[in-house]
């Protein structure tokens, strides 16, 4: 997984077969806001860290934010 900070996204990543999708966020659209996919906003994405049961945390400027992969 990856932070796409300039347009504020989260991002997954298959490096053997170059896929790319979205998890969370929406292109060039910053904000703060819960939501699901499409309907989450960030504003500067700086760090992210997942577990093995699939939750994951975003680093955002200094506020950490804990999502799950349901």
């Amino acid at each position: 997984m990856q932070t796409d900070t300039s347009n504020h996204l989260i991002r997954h990543i298959i490096v053997s077969s170059g896929v790319v999708s979205t998890l969370a966020g929406l292109a060039e659209t910053s904000g703060s806001s819960n939501g699901i996919g499409t309907n989450a906003r960030f504003g500067v994405t700086t760090g992210i860290a997942i577990d093995a049961a699939g939750t994951f945390a975003v680093l955002v400027s200094t506020v950490c934010i804990e999502m799950t992969s349901e």
